[in-house]
């Protein structure tokens, strides 16, 4: 047995999605890039990120071992060397992978193209 990875079309549709700031759907593609801008841009300001036209890397999970925080860590790194921005949200179950984590965040913590969020959030 093992737990299906996917995204429920039902609950998660941009089209109804209570979480995104624009709702939208499978129209043409100029209404979705708007929408998408849109959300970005709302998701910059509730993260306090620099409201920049630059790529956003996002990764979202728990931050354990099967998932490669190290290879998290290395992207994140990356990902502000190139002067784009990356939002990390999830919770650490062990202590080596939080003090990793903290302490990338302590680093980084007066950059506004990096926000950490340790935390389960929908």
């Amino acid at each position: 047995k093992g737990i299906i990875n996917g995204i429920d079309e039902n609950h998660w549709s941009p089209k109804t999605d209570k979480f995104l700031y624009k709702n939208y759907s499978s129209q043409d593609s100029e209404t979705i890039t708007k929408a998408k801008k849109e959300n970005k841009k709302h998701l910059q300001k509730l993260l306090n990120l620099e409201e920049i036209d630059k790529p956003l890397i996002a990764s979202i999970g728990r931050l354990v071992d099967q998932k490669g925080p190290n290879l998290i860590k290395d992207g994140l790194i990356f990902t502000l060397q190139k002067n784009n921005q990356f939002v990390l949200l999830g919770n650490f179950f062990d202590s080596n992978t939080k003090k990793m984590f903290l302490d990338l965040n302590n680093t980084y913590n007066s950059n506004k193209k990096l926000s950490c969020n340790f935390e389960f959030n929908e």
